[in-house]
């Protein structure tokens, strides 16, 4: 097997603060956001038999569906949205959905629909939602996979119906192809270990889109810079999460080089956190105040200023807060609260 784990190479401090899903994700925990109550729905390769044991996850998963294996994938996703040290959401409670990756691709490759085992774990997924009870109902599917333009991918008419269909139905169907069904377009974002992962200014972009917006600029030096300033980066780069390993153990990519993949857990992970903020979350109002409360930063490419966003935890939750006519977060006021409360017991 190809080597895929480069853990060894981080300090254990290191590896403490790539588990941190950043940008104050970790203070809305503390302040009782952790995704609890709400219901959620993972795609991916299958887990290990024992994955119950995994202290990591285990006790995420409510349900499991789907070919037992051992995959980097699947409990790399898991944990990344549901995990209790490195997850977005570590209350959420997961209902897995293993398909067949290498299945898919043949059906792909033999013309029979792109996505076609994606289209129909989606089904099966709204199927069951109708026979949940109210608040076991799923309310977003996390699934890192993507697809182009018919014809350009292929034929793509049953997974485009089954996204319809989730979305007609309550659930948010969130791929990494989000962007052909919704104002959501997310991009690759990574925070370097030394610098401070809350604040949105350390990110820069990961590996896969600063290459492509590299390319881009020699071919038209103002190209990307329209569709990059409407994207929003999510942390994607330089994170740790559960090994494939069915034990207890942690993984992290070569360089931190982590794909969109890791992103589409993250962004679920953040749907449940505002489900459990407002019970009555919507798709369309979630991306609406997504865009709208998005942290504008601009970062440089050999020598060219791009401008581009990133994704804003605190400011998701505080506009749902304000909505509900409740005081904002303030994590840096905080702070000052505290250290005044310490000076002053102190003296």
């Amino acid at each position: 097997m190809e080597k895929y784990n480069f853990i060894n190479t981080l300090t254990e401090k290191e590896i403490e603060v790539a588990k941190d899903p950043g940008l104050n994700i970790r203070f809305l925990h503390k302040k009782g956001y952790t995704g609890k109550g709400v219901h959620v729905a993972i795609i991916d390769q299958g887990l290990v038999e024992n994955y119950k044991d995994i202290e990591e996850y285990g006790e995420s998963v409510v349900s499991y569906d789907g070919p037992h294996e051992s995959s980097m994938h699947g409990p790399a996703v898991l944990s990344l949205l549901a995990g209790k040290t490195c997850g977005v959401a570590p209350d959420a409670k997961v209902h897995y959905f293993g398909k067949d990756f290498a299945l898919e691709r043949e059906l792909n490759e033999k013309g029979l629909g792109v996505r076609l085992l994606l289209a129909q774990k989606i089904n099966e997924i709204i199927d069951l939602n109708k026979t949940l009870p109210p608040q076991e109902k799923i309310r977003v599917i996390s699934a890192s996979s993507g697809w182009g333009k018919a014809p350009l991918d292929g034929d793509a008419t049953e997974i485009n119906k089954a996204v319809r269909r989730a979305i007609d139905n309550d659930i948010f169907p969130l791929t990494a192809s989000a962007m052909l069904y919704s104002d959501l377009d997310m991009c690759h974002a990574r925070c370097e270990l030394n610098k401070d992962r809350n604040n949105p200014k350390n990110y820069t972009f990961g590996k896969k889109t600063q290459e492509e917006i590299e390319n881009a600029l020699i071919q038209n030096p103002k190209n990307p810079k329209a569709w990059v300033s409407k994207m929003v980066t999510v942390p994607t780069n330089n994170r740790v999460y559960s090994n494939l390993e069915g034990d207890n153990g942690f993984a992290f990519d070569e360089n931190g080089n982590g794909g969109i993949s890791w992103g589409v857990p993250w962004v679920a992970g953040m749907y449940a956190l505002a489900c459990q903020a407002d019970k009555t979350m919507t798709m369309d109002r979630f991306i609406e105040k997504v865009n709208k409360t998005k942290s504008k930063i601009s970062i440089d490419v050999n020598g060219t200023k791009v401008n581009t966003n990133v994704f804003s935890p605190l400011g998701l939750i505080n506009s749902i807060r304000e909505d509900q006519h409740l005081k904002p977060l303030n994590p840096e006021a905080e702070k000052i609260n505290f250290a005044l409360l310490s000076s002053k017991s102190r003296g």
